[in-house]
């Protein structure tokens, strides 16, 4: 069973995330649904999260104006509060008039980073989601599944400890 989010679903295990419908986007959705193997980045190397932003932009299926907007967008979120969760997780989220669905890129830092995460611990797994700007509301659907995420200490493990891009990929789109 993938890990998705869904109107009929409570979150009862890792794999199952609840969201409310609203009109015009999935009542259920797959993290294999917005996540691309090509946008799992690792390692990913940066020094800084507004770094990590920019690389994890660049490796979303966009054209290069488009992944421009998408980091200058995630930036200024970014600046308004930190997206660092805790437990090593950061969720930096942004929007692109070219989207028409939410995209995800996700990496594993090279070496941990400060996000100013609550907790003060250094993140080494960054989610970038991408949200089209005429429904900037999308965003909620996807972050409040990946924001519960850090319960599943399980998954973190296995993600840090996972030799490729493409192991990580399967352990989140499995």
């Amino acid at each position: 069973m993938a890990l998705m989010w869904s109107s009929a679903n409570a979150p009862t295990t890792r794999r199952q995330w609840f969201s409310n419908a609203v009109p015009g986007y999935p009542a259920s959705m797959r993290i294999s649904d917005i996540l691309l193997p090509r946008a799992v980045v690792v390692p990913l190397s940066a020094d800084s999260r507004e770094e990590a932003i920019r690389q994890l932009a660049r490796a979303l299926p966009l054209p290069s104006d488009g992944q421009q907007e998408v980091e200058l967008s995630a930036l200024a979120r970014e600046r308004a509060g930190s997206t660092g969760v805790g437990e090593g997780l950061a969720l930096p989220h942004g929007s692109c008039r070219k989207l028409t669905s939410p995209m995800l890129a996700f990496g594993r830092m090279s070496a941990p980073i400060d996000f100013c995460a609550p907790d003060g611990i250094l993140v080494d797994l960054v989610f970038l989601l991408a949200v089209p700007q005429e429904k900037f509301y999308c965003h909620l659907y996807p972050l409040s599944m990946l924001s519960q995420l850090p319960a599943f200490t399980e998954l973190w493990d296995q993600l840090r400890s996972a030799e490729s891009a493409a192991e990580m990929f399967q352990l989140v789109a499995a």
